[in-house]
């Protein structure tokens, strides 16, 4: 059998390192890697089942975050509650954050552009003349009432209030317990949060923005020891992922190339046989005359 000498192997296993970097460098550049786990679902057939897939990656519930701030008092939980929402508020990474204070001037736009086709009441009778010379004489008692300065800002977009009437129809029965105005839970230990982020929920770098953001906005808001943040959700939960999915192939990664690149070395050697005789060849302890006295077979019992 021959053997390639020194040279043709050295040159051989350069030239099979240079065709796996050329490999790996057209991978790189043209691999697409996605957290969506909408991939591993059966492609949608209908338009209900694309509304559903849509509904799950990019739904308002998807990308809602969980905030909890506890390890304080009471009222002083609800203070940094009010400091995290006003740090939150301006980010742009979040579409909307709400601890249980939400006024009137702050229902979403799209909410207000909707009202009249959303509300029950345009089934019932519509904007015809007697109603809406009902509702405006209503707005002129409001306009009296202790309320005034709460409905004034709507009643020019407004006039017949739907938005309220919407507000009233979807509160749930039953929500968080509140303390000074804000969301908190059963026991007062925790004062409760959510924050819609931009980013959808199967977008781990988004979502990783979004947390940083939100722990800046916290340290803005002094929310320091004892207190501290805890979020939750699913943007949280394809963050973390992302992060032990790209620590565990990184590790099991670097232990497959470095045996890999063992095995090519003592392949590119002549393998583990050759690679003995060229150690014992280099020590000087007795060149081919040892070769050959690893090669014989073992003596015979004299006896």
């Amino acid at each position: 059998m021959t053997t390639l000498r020194s040279p043709a192997r050295a040159l051989l296993l350069a030239a099979w390192l240079a065709v796996v970097l050329v490999a790996g460098l057209y991978v790189s550049r043209t691999l697409q890697v996605s957290g969506d786990l909408r991939l591993f679902l059966p492609a949608p057939r209908t338009e209900e089942q694309h509304l559903l897939l849509e509904g799950i990656g990019e739904g308002p519930a998807s990308s809602v975050l969980l905030v909890a701030l506890e390890g304080d008092d009471p009222r002083s939980l609800a203070d940094l509650s009010r400091a995290l929402v006003e740090a939150v508020r301006d980010r742009p990474e979040f579409l909307r954050v709400d601890n249980g204070e939400t006024a009137l001037g702050e229902i979403p736009e799209p909410l207000m552009a909707y009202r009249y086709l959303l509300s029950p009441a345009m089934d019932e009778g519509g904007l015809d003349v007697p109603r809406l010379r009902q509702e405006l004489q209503s707005r002129v008692r409001d306009l009296l009432s202790p309320a005034a300065a709460l409905l004034e800002p709507l009643m020019t977009r407004d006039p017949t209030l739907e938005v309220v009437r919407l507000a009233e129809s979807w509160t749930p029965a039953a929500e968080p317990a509140r303390f000074e105005g804000v969301w908190f839970d059963g026991e007062r230990g925790r004062a409760l949060l959510v924050a819609q982020t931009r980013a959808a929920a199967f977008d781990p770098d988004g979502q990783q923005v979004a947390l940083d953001a939100l722990a800046d906005a916290a340290g803005a808001a002094g929310v320091a020891a004892p207190a501290r943040m805890i979020v939750s959700g699913p943007g949280s939960f394809s963050a973390l992922m992302k992060q032990r999915t790209q620590s565990e192939a990184q590790r099991l990664g670097m232990a497959a190339t470095i045996g890999m690149l063992l095995l090519l070395a003592l392949v590119a050697c002549g393998g583990p046989r050759e690679t003995c005789y060229t150690w014992i060849d280099d020590c000087g302890h007795g060149g081919s005359q040892d070769r050959s006295v690893l090669n014989a077979a073992p003596l015979e019992d004299e006896s």
